[in-house]
């Protein structure tokens, strides 16, 4: 969509939280750090249904070196200045659903459809790391597309469960879903 504005926000994401830039066959941790750096920013760049009143917590339904790669970025910092960041971590949806926000590694399909519907009732943002996730009635999803890493947000579902995303993000988005599975504008 706006490749030098997604590129510039980007590396100034990874500035802002101290993220060393690496090449090569480091490229699973640099992934890893990157999209903790998108998952930190959605606290601030997204409303929850209610407003948030204690620390925040990011659950992350991941592998264990994934998982410790994404707190060894996160925890701990503030987020909108006043709530502390803490992570939780799992293999399956029920370790994290006490969560804010819940990461989900890539899985297969039955798994996150049983995933969305375990958190269906719950005021948790829910981000993944295929399109597949945000056309099955995910939030966002932070997928890799060649050499870069791309935002896609199903903004249907995220209303429809009282979440308000803001401008800012949207504009970084390659792909949101406006209604229905079908409707989408890249």
């Amino acid at each position: 969509m706006f490749p030098r504005l997604t590129t510039f926000l980007l590396l100034l994401v990874c500035l802002w939280i101290g993220l060393p830039v690496a090449y090569g066959n480091e490229a699973v941790p640099v992934d890893a750090r990157l999209k903790a750096g998108f998952l930190y920013n959605f606290f601030s760049f997204v409303q929850w249904p209610t407003p948030i009143q204690d620390d925040v917590v990011l659950g992350i339904v991941s592998t264990p070196a994934e998982a410790e790669v994404i707190e060894a970025v996160v925890a701990g910092k503030e987020v909108k200045g006043s709530h502390q960041l803490y992570v939780i971590s799992g293999t399956q949806f029920a370790d994290v659903a006490q969560a804010d926000l819940v990461f989900v590694a890539a899985t297969d399909a039955k798994t996150i459809l049983h995933l969305i519907d375990q958190a269906a009732q719950l005021p948790v943002l829910l981000v993944g790391e295929k399109a597949a996730f945000v056309e099955a009635g995910g939030h966002m999803a932070i997928v890799r597309h060649g050499n870069k890493l791309e935002l896609l947000v199903n903004l249907a579902q995220a209303e429809k469960k009282g979440f308000k995303i803001s401008s800012k993000l949207l504009r970084l988005a390659s792909r949101i879903v406006t209604a229905g599975a079908g409707s989408a504008h890249e």
